[in-house]
């Protein structure tokens, strides 16, 4: 867990490969996740769909995170009175911005300016036919090229993929 966090850290973008079965998904939940944030990172973890875009997966996720308390900068946390107003909300603005101002307002709903973008079965959305798949993966690339004055990400993206033939 160690080696990957290192990785993670020094990458803009890392890729999280194994057969089936291997633990991915759980070495990524009971290490590297937990080891990003005691190093300062905003972790949000996606499942996307395949009818989803990649910004439409993001505000679902940040509609449905747990923030700590007093760390809750539009609402969308613990308490939130309507969540589906939030993410629903969120995709709008999304929709409407550069990827400049999409990382930018990713980092300001999470509350930090190191962000880290788990996407977990990625495979299944970079897989699927059509246009939708080739926007995922270019906007997926986009989030790292967003940088601070002194050059770093705000930030970084983590591909866990399933290597298995189908």
């Amino acid at each position: 867990a160690a080696t990957a966090v290192e990785v993670i850290t020094g990458s803009v973008s890392t890729v999280v490969s194994g057969p089936s079965g291997a633990g991915k998904t759980s070495l990524m939940n009971a290490a590297v996740i937990p080891e990003l944030e005691r190093q300062g990172y905003a972790v949000i973890a996606i499942r996307p769909l395949a009818r989803d875009s990649l910004w439409e997966a993001l505000a679902a996720a940040l509609a449905n995170k747990d923030f700590p308390v007093g760390m809750d900068k539009r609402g969308l946390g613990e308490g939130s009175p309507d969540q589906r107003r939030s993410e629903a909300q969120l995709k709008e603005d999304f929709a409407g911005e550069t990827v400049q101002g999409r990382v930018r307002r990713l980092c300001d709903c999470l509350g930090a300016e190191r962000v880290a973008v788990v996407v977990d079965q990625s495979e299944e959305i970079l897989r699927s036919d059509g246009s939708r798949g080739r926007t995922f993966g270019w906007d997926l690339e986009q989030i790292p090229s967003v940088r601070h004055p002194e050059g770093r990400p705000f930030a970084r993206v983590v591909a866990v993929v399933l290597t298995d033939d189908r």
